[in-house]
């Protein structure tokens, strides 16, 4: 069996380098890699943002999202072949990839409006898991959206007060 010493390492300069120019070293890579893995299983479509603020993305760049099975209930996520599962990845402040349940390739172009960039900033911002990435200091979103979700938590810390 080989050993770990065996393989590929980094010294601590270049595992250094990596932490202070993730753009400039790793982003790019592991973008690449999400994007061709996705563009094999699902179709997509090109998000154009339209709005004067930008898509944001993190470390954690492609997110998943499934939509409620109804309006009562949500469920937990399901995987990746669930009916509904969408799929999407900011590839720039003005452009993000749309991945759904399609025949792989690239399907159509699609206008993304405000209301359309909010919600997409919304995901990324809550599942990412150190970082946000934007092209700008003023992140007009993220303030927003965790006052937002600020406030579901305490909604929901009261509702299962009251239901206990």
């Amino acid at each position: 069996m080989k050993s770990f010493t065996d393989g590929p390492s980094l010294s601590l300069d270049e595992a250094q380098r990596y932490g202070d120019d993730p753009m400039g070293t790793w982003f790019r890579d592991n973008l690449a890699a999400n994007i061709e893995v996705l563009a094999e299983r699902f179709g997509f479509d090109l998000l154009v943002n339209q709005s004067e603020h930008p898509f944001l993305t993190s470390d954690a760049p492609a997110v998943t999202y499934h939509p409620p099975l109804s309006k009562r209930f949500r469920f937990f996520p399901r995987g990746l072949g669930s009916p509904g599962c969408e799929v999407t990845l900011p590839i720039s402040p003005r452009y993000a990839l749309l991945f759904r349940h399609k025949e792989p390739g690239l399907h159509k172009y699609l206008v993304a409006d405000w209301e359309s960039v909010f919600e997409m900033n919304f995901r990324t911002i809550t599942r990412a898991k150190e970082k946000i990435v934007s092209d700008r200091p003023d992140l007009f979103f993220v303030k927003t959206i965790l006052d937002r979700v600020a406030e579901v938590e305490a909604e929901k810390q009261r509702n299962g007060a009251n239901g206990a």
